[in-house]
């Protein structure tokens, strides 16, 4: 009998897959583009793809400030963008707080402004 037995399979112990390790790698370097230290973009990342639970360093003190500025609030001192981290698009951070995706799109009526309306009998 071994003194430290081997753990049993299960989901936290199987290999990475490829496609984990890629999105894992995409969130790094999204956060890394952030001005998040490279220790703590690889937590940020774990965080994402584990948990925040599980992440068990809080962001180091000088990525504090560059946390702060994402607008979800995790566990263990972290905060993360909305909607997918794996996206650039979730990376542009407006400072008001607003979501970006509700903005009106270009070719809407709101950015638009009032059109002018057709000449009769044209």
């Amino acid at each position: 009998m071994s003194a430290n037995p081997q753990p049993r399979p299960s989901a936290t112990t199987l290999p990475e897959t490829i496609e984990q390790a890629r999105t894992w790698e995409r969130v790094k370097n999204h956060a890394l583009a952030f001005g998040i230290c490279h220790a703590c973009a690889a937590q940020l990342a774990w965080g994402h793809q584990l948990g925040f639970a599980e992440t068990t360093r809080p962001p180091c003190d000088s990525c504090l400030a560059v946390v702060a500025q994402l607008p979800l609030q995790k566990l263990n001192g972290w905060r993360s963008v909305s909607g997918r981290a794996v996206r650039a698009s979730a990376w542009r951070i407006n400072p008001s707080g607003e979501d970006p995706s509700e903005y009106p799109r270009p070719d809407s009526a709101d950015v638009r402004g009032p059109q002018p309306s057709p000449r009769a009998g044209a």
